[in-house]
């Protein structure tokens, strides 16, 4: 009996599927979207013998301009960086600098683009940009990762096929979606943020890139 089975074992050894060889792959998956949000980035400096005045001057601007800007819909708000540093001329201090700013971000890209414009005869436009908001990048995420998926898939089935086998087993995927969000472009000069205060404020979108890659690895048998 114990022979038998032996033998049994030693003839089925020939007939076992020996397991393929591993290969890394990877897919691409990506599409030109238009921008559909902006971001405008305004502040006001302020310099003086005292930063107390001074910081209180440019708080009571700032919040002022936070008030116009929540009153439009559509528009969030928020306050940026605030500063206040010594000015310094010769190795001696000579005053007080202070600088604060908001950052308004909206989908609504003509209504925010009208509210910097008004806003800039009050503070300075200190960079305006464009980006994808969330819910559209994730949206077209989702479209583009099966797009990625069967060029994965496709990709390796004739791979396989290359390598003369017939088919193969998904070891291991991972996702790579890499997101860039540009910051507001900034006002070069102080003369040029005076000239587009009251000029309109640029509001042409552009594109955006969004990307999907699958990398995996698969054996093949």
């Amino acid at each position: 009996m114990l022979r038998t089975a032996a033998l049994l074992a030693l003839l089925a050894l020939p007939f076992a599927a020996a397991a393929g060889p591993l290969m890394n792959l990877s897919a691409q998956a990506s599409s030109q979207v238009p921008n559909d949000e902006m971001q405008a980035v305004l502040g006001i400096t302020r310099s003086g013998d005292q930063p107390g005045p001074l910081n209180e001057a440019v708080l009571s601007a700032l919040n002022d301009a936070v008030k116009i800007a929540k009153a439009v819909p559509g528009v969030r708000v928020q306050m940026g960086a605030l500063n206040t540093q010594p000015e310094w001329r010769d190795g001696r201090q000579t005053g007080w600098q202070v600088s604060g700013e908001i950052i308004l971000d909206s989908r609504d890209i003509p209504a925010l683009a009208k509210l910097s414009g008004n806003l800039g005869q009050r503070l300075q436009l200190r960079g305006i940009g464009f980006h994808l908001s969330r819910e559209r990048r994730r949206e077209e995420e989702n479209r583009l990762l099966q797009e990625a998926a069967a060029a994965f898939r496709s990709r390796a089935q004739e791979a396989a096929k290359a390598f003369g086998f017939s088919r193969y087993d998904i070891e291991e995927l991972s996702l790579d979606q890499p997101i860039a969000f540009p910051g507001p472009r900034p006002v070069a000069t102080r003369a040029m943020a005076k000239s587009m205060e009251a000029a309109p404020i640029p509001s042409e979108a552009g594109q955006a890139e969004v990307t999907v890659n699958v990398n995996g690895r698969i054996r093949m048998e």
